[in-house]
């Protein structure tokens, strides 16, 4: 398989990735465009195969491990926000708290719902064909091949595959979340020092709708996606 040069690497790279690259390197953030720009002209490399220089962006994707949505799709999930749960203080002293060790969480509720589904004939909706492409990805431990099934109906999807099928296994995907933690130390107002832990929640396997016909497509998807895990 031919290499690619830093500008397709660039490309292929999830709008955060390449966000928090431009970042790294002293740069602002405006779009994907001047981002690649401003990273070619920082690193010395206008788009040519140099070997040290693409090592060292590949080396720096696979060490992000995000992924790398396919370019020319209608509408991208790695472009929408995921609404984020809020951080959960980790008690120090559960015996004070009824034994627990973590606040309570609160679901955050998404405003706006775009669709009634009484009202929308849901059923129908959800039977109508849309066309995806799954994201490939740098990450080694990810699955290439997966099959997800719904309601007795299963499909084979792979990465980089283009596929038609019924909207409700694009609502499947869109649920599949997955939700990581970081840890930052604080101080309550007794001094004493607690952990809160700060979700970070993202799609298990992110995609792109190529086409969808139905015009409430686009905002479905968009609510959808933007739920709390």
């Amino acid at each position: 398989m031919p290499r690619m040069n830093a500008t397709e690497t660039y490309e292929a790279m999830h709008w955060t990735t390449l966000k928090k690259a431009v970042e790294e390197a002293g740069g602002t953030w405006t779009n994907k465009g001047d981002a690649i720009a401003f990273l070619l002209s920082a690193s010395g490399d206008q788009g040519n195969s140099d070997q040290d220089s693409q090592i060292d962006v590949e080396r720096a994707f696979i060490r992000e491990g995000a992924p790398a949505i396919i370019n020319g799709g209608r509408l991208e999930t790695g472009d929408h926000d995921i609404t984020q749960n809020p951080p959960r203080t980790q008690f120090s002293n559960p015996e004070q708290h009824d034994g627990a060790l973590l606040e309570p969480g609160v679901i955050q509720p998404v405003a706006d719902r775009p669709l009634d589904p009484e009202k929308m004939a849901m059923l129908k909706f959800f039977n109508e064909d849309v066309v995806i492409r799954i994201a490939t990805t740098t990450d080694k431990n990810a699955e290439q091949i997966f099959e997800l099934s719904v309601n007795g109906r299963s499909e084979l999807f792979r990465r980089g595959e283009k596929k038609k099928v019924k909207r409700y296994f694009v609502d499947r995907l869109l649920r599949l979340k997955q939700t990581t933690y970081t840890q930052r130390e604080v101080a309550n107002d007794q001094g004493e020092r607690q952990y809160v832990n700060v979700p970070h929640t993202t799609l298990r396997y992110d995609f792109s709708v190529e086409e969808d016909p139905n015009p409430m497509g686009k905002d479905w998807l968009k609510h959808t996606l933007a739920e709390a895990a």
